[in-house]
């Protein structure tokens, strides 16, 4: 399949000059007076499709072309291009935000760095020692940092911490100085497991199906596996698995149910699969019990809960499938885990959890501090409750998605949920939502249902920003 690209990638953007800007693009074919844009060019590059199927077809209905631009071959941090496009319409919608002008002396800077990665990866062992002390690194490579102020070129060293709550990427400069971190907190048979089907305080033990084991007895299928930083994972010669609930090995159990239920759910409701396997490691922090929560990478990383803040965090299905969830949102947007993006990967957590728990309070059973952590059901606004910090900012856009749920109901509202997250992509401001909700409403959505999520755009704020 051919597939467009804006001329700008293969033209000047590709180039280097010292008159560095960015630009950002957003166009679709359902949006109200919509003129496509003109300037396109063929081109050939690596990139990621995501096959979609809709709930009513047999066939692959969207293919979403994603890619990161590169120049001089450095991945450029910050920038995007994202294509939705069907058989039956063509290109549906596009948007991009890329870089032109980086300096050829950061260019350069990148050469030098990627010739000496090794020698500074070991510069920065001998200073760092959570480095030192990390047990892999999972990833280096040299990337490209699109700031208007400066551009910048960095070596970047992606591992798991030494404890294991979390994933730490290192920026380290041609000198061999970390400059800036970030890390990131979020043959087959079937079985049967003695678990809870939602909090314990809300239901007793009872037999529950475990789908798509391995077979070998180990609690493990093809799309989901579990271990502990303590325990053995728990190994039945006849696949069923009964532990008692006092027993640390139990968090194994009922975690594992816990995502098996929410994988099952994305791909029956929304016919969605990730097409890998997530691994659930629990008893963060071993003998010492930390409040971990967090998904990266296909991990899932849950703690005990240190008992005054949270209490048996495997045990609370909010926060667990709040942690699956994230691996669906990623899948279908691409959107990652800071700033706005953040933002928008946490509120379609919160809202999937919620659709498929029934209930809108986050953290209820684990959180000891209030009745919850956090709730989706509420009254805040765009125009007045956007304050820039993701959680804060997360509840406005779930609660907006939790308003067209209770008006179109479950199904309709999931779905635009889905279409929504595909065509924001990787790089979705919070400001961009009202214009593709709007666009992809008019693509799902019979005509009567318009004015409904008009309204909640209204109702929610969104129309006075």
């Amino acid at each position: 399949m051919k597939h467009l690209l804006l001329f700008l990638l293969v033209g000047s953007l590709w180039g280097c000059s010292n008159n560095f800007h960015s630009q950002q693009e957003r166009w679709s074919a359902h949006s109200p007076g919509a003129e496509e844009f003109a300037g396109y060019g063929e081109f050939e590059a690596q990139i990621a499709e995501l096959k979609i199927k809709t709930a009513h077809q047999e066939i692959d209905s969207k293919t979403v072309i994603r890619t990161q631009q590169k120049v001089a071959g450095f991945s450029v941090e910050g920038t995007w291009f994202q294509e939705v496009s069907s058989e039956e319409s063509g290109i549906e919608s596009y948007s991009y935000q890329l870089v032109e002008g980086i300096p050829e002396s950061v260019i350069h800077s990148a050469h030098e760095i990627y010739e000496n990665r090794e020698a500074l990866i070991e510069v920065v062992r001998g200073s760092h020692k959570v480095l030192k002390n990390s047990p892999k690194i999972e990833k280096v490579e040299v990337v490209l940092e699109a700031d208007e102020l400066s551009p910048k070129a960095w070596l970047k060293v992606s591992f798991v911490a030494p404890d294991e709550q979390s994933i730490v990427h290192f920026y380290i400069n041609a000198a061999g100085r970390v400059k800036r971190t970030r890390s990131w907190r979020h043959n087959f048979t079937d079985g049967v497991g003695f678990v809870y089907d939602s909090s314990p305080e809300e239901s007793d033990l009872s037999e529950q199906m475990l789908k798509n084991l391995v077979g070998d007895g180990k609690l493990a299928s093809k799309h989901l596996s579990v271990e502990s930083v303590i325990q053995p994972t728990p190994v039945s010669e006849d696949n069923i698995f009964k532990i008692s609930t006092s027993e640390r090995e139990f968090d194994l159990l009922q975690s594992y149910f816990f995502v098996d239920q929410m994988i099952s759910w994305f791909q029956e409701e929304l016919n969605v699969s990730l097409g890998y396997s997530l691994n659930i490691k629990v008893h963060i922090g071993g003998e010492k019990p930390t409040n971990a929560a967090f998904f990266y990478a296909g991990n899932i990383r849950l703690g005990e809960g240190d008992g005054k803040v949270y209490q048996k965090i495997p045990r609370d299905p909010s926060i667990v499938s709040h942690e699956a969830s994230h691996a669906y949102v990623e899948k279908l947007s691409g959107l990652g885990f800071d700033g706005e993006a953040g933002s928008y990967s946490e509120a379609f957590s919160d809202f999937f959890t919620a659709a498929r728990l029934g209930r809108t309070d986050m953290g209820y059973f684990s959180y000891m501090r209030a009745p919850y952590k956090r709730n989706i059901d509420n009254d805040m606004r765009a125009s007045k409750d956007l304050r820039g910090k993701k959680y804060n900012d997360s509840l406005v856009i779930s609660s907006t998605f939790w308003e067209l749920k209770k008006l179109l109901g479950t199904k309709k509202a999931t779905q635009l949920a889905k279409a929504f997250l595909i065509e924001l992509g990787p790089g979705g401001k919070i400001k961009d939502l009202p214009e593709v909700l709007t666009s992809v409403t008019r693509a799902q959505l019979p005509s009567e249902d318009h004015h409904v999520v008009e309204s909640v755009l209204e109702q929610k704020g969104w129309r006075s920003l």
